[in-house]
């Protein structure tokens, strides 16, 4: 039986009805098989056209014999809007713009399958091709994955039962659903009818009909070519009633962690963490203290005499690239003991940034409180792998004799120290600059390796096996180099010394996050990132 499988992994798919205005909130679901159809058409014609039409005719010819059945997943849907530049009567203005959605796990894998198709073993090779190469469906942030499944129909039976799939028919195979015995949905789907194998595949045929020629030219919504078939989804198959945000997933005696997602028109690069940090840290300190002025221990780390806080009972503000694009996109703020309710209530009401000089507004949205062993940040994971996503910076000079000469420590025993490969710079400058001998016995008291040994000491984390020294930070297409971080705080405090330092550590056992140790360590910097 042919069967396609199509997943989508940013999952969500978009898609406005045919006919109908992407303002109008329709959303179409399950993925019409006119769409289907002409997304197959246009990957041959574009990326596939080594494929003789002959072939592609023949697999026309039997998808458009039959309106297809479904195999669908549960879905929920939703929407956005967006203010858009918006150029009318030559006047500049915003308009309004809806994108509509279907919400869908990316996991979740839906079925779309033609029982009666018979396709040659050429054709099944072709279009295996064709649908490998098909990126989107329906609008271009719609990505998909699809695949040809050889499957027969009572094991793709088995595979819904197990799967909790719906099973979704067109009218002429349900209708005694349509009738009213059931208590589904009915959706009319543009379907193509079946199709004539002596006409050629080109910018005239039916299926190839551009939207202009359809309402300019012929003036009508159906193309022709095309039916709505009825289609009826079995009830529970979407869910459209909205949620009800819970004001808190955990227990407020529980909260240590709450999570953010930054927004704004150009988000700051990660270079700017320990800018944005700030901001972050005096905004939950003006909305703490309101109109009363009052202070606050945990956000400040200072006490009531303006003096620091001894240990780290404070807050971290950890801003992170989650993606690895260089911009920052997230927020952590993280508390070894639990968040009291007050500081908790003020974290709930920190909704924006606002500018200053020429820096732009940030948005910040709730999406997580956590006991942090449970949260969803990166940063809150368990790994035996830690890699710096921020220079860590020295809180110390290091140590030398009036001739200039190290003060030095033995390197701990069991400890492996080596320098990434790839780099251009020679790995004896490397170690040099790292405060390690480069015959790898002896570490220079108070240096970056060993204030780092130090800072994760105190900081209660187990001793590492293996540390790599990184002498940049690269990300998904670019590389950072340590030095073009903001290193000074807004009070003028800078780190002790060096332009900050990267390091990987492996620990013999997995340690949950977050790690963040060294200088301005409560704001972002000394930061690592799990590597899974």
């Amino acid at each position: 039986m042919l069967t396609l499988s199509l997943r989508f992994p940013a999952g969500a798919y978009h898609a406005t009805p045919w006919g109908a205005h992407v303002n109008e909130a329709q959303k179409e679901w399950p993925p019409s098989p006119w769409r289907i159809m002409r997304a197959m058409l246009a990957t041959w014609k574009r990326r596939a056209s080594d494929i003789k039409e002959s072939i592609m005719r023949e697999i026309m010819i039997q998808l458009c014999a039959e309106p297809p059945s479904f195999l669908l997943p549960k879905v929920s849907v939703g929407h956005s809007r967006h203010y858009v530049p918006w150029i009318k009567s030559s006047k500049s203005t915003k308009g309004l713009i809806f994108d509509d959605f279907v919400a869908i796990s990316k996991n979740a894998t839906a079925f779309i399958y033609w029982p009666n198709a018979i396709i040659s073993k050429e054709g099944k090779e072709a279009l295996s091709t064709i649908v490998s190469k098909l990126s989107y469906l329906g609008r271009a942030e719609s990505w998909c994955e699809v695949k040809v499944v050889e499957i027969e129909s009572e094991e793709l039976i088995l595979l819904a039962r197990s799967n909790g799939l719906y099973l979704v028919e067109p009218a002429s195979k349900n209708r005694e659903m349509l009738d009213g015995s059931g208590e589904g949905l009915i959706r009319r789907i543009l379907t193509p009818l079946p199709i004539n194998g002596d006409k050629q595949l080109t910018e005239k045929h039916v299926l190839m009909i551009s939207t202009n020629e359809l309402r300019n030219e012929l003036n009508q919504l159906t193309p022709p070519g095309a039916f709505w078939e009825e289609y009826y989804l079995p009830e529970g198959c979407i869910d459209d009633q909205p949620s009800p945000v819970p004001p808190s997933t955990t227990c407020s005696e529980k909260i240590r962690a709450i999570r953010y997602s930054l927004d704004a028109p150009a988000l700051p690069p990660v270079t700017k963490t320990l800018r944005v940090a700030e901001r972050v840290r005096a905004a939950c300190m003006s909305i703490y203290g309101g109109e009363d002025r009052k202070k606050s221990e945990f956000f400040s780390g200072k006490n009531e005499s303006g003096e620091p806080l001894k240990g780290h009972p404070h807050a971290y503000f950890l801003p992170s690239d989650d993606d690895l694009d260089g911009k920052l996109d997230h927020l952590l703020v993280f508390s070894h003991d639990v968040i009291s309710d007050d500081h908790v209530s003020s974290l709930r009401n920190l909704k924006r940034l606002s500018p200053r000089g020429s820096e732009m507004a940030i948005g910040l949205l709730l999406v997580e409180e956590s006991s942090a062993e449970e949260g969803a940040s990166p940063l809150l994971s368990r790994s035996r792998i830690w890699e710096s996503c921020t220079p860590f910076l020295l809180s110390r000079h290091p140590k030398t004799y009036r001739n200039g000469i190290w003060k030095t420590i033995a390197k701990p025993e069991r400890l492996v120290i080596d320098v990434l490969e790839g780099t251009k710079r020679d790995k004896s400058s490397i170690l040099v600059d790292y405060g390690v001998s480069p015959d790898l016995n002896l570490l220079q008291k108070d240096g970056p390796l060993h204030q780092l040994l130090s800072s994760l000491e105190i900081a209660s984390f187990p001793k590492p096996l293996r540390i790599t020294i990184l002498p940049e930070l690269r990300m998904r297409g670019s590389v950072r180099r340590w030095s073009e971080f903001q290193r000074t705080r807004s009070n003028g405090m800078t780190p002790c010394y060096g332009p900050g330092y990267g390091f990987r550590i492996e620990f013999d056992e997995e340690v949950p996050g977050p790690i963040a140790v060294g200088f301005a360590c409560h704001e972002g910097m000394g930061m690592f990132r799990p590597l899974r």
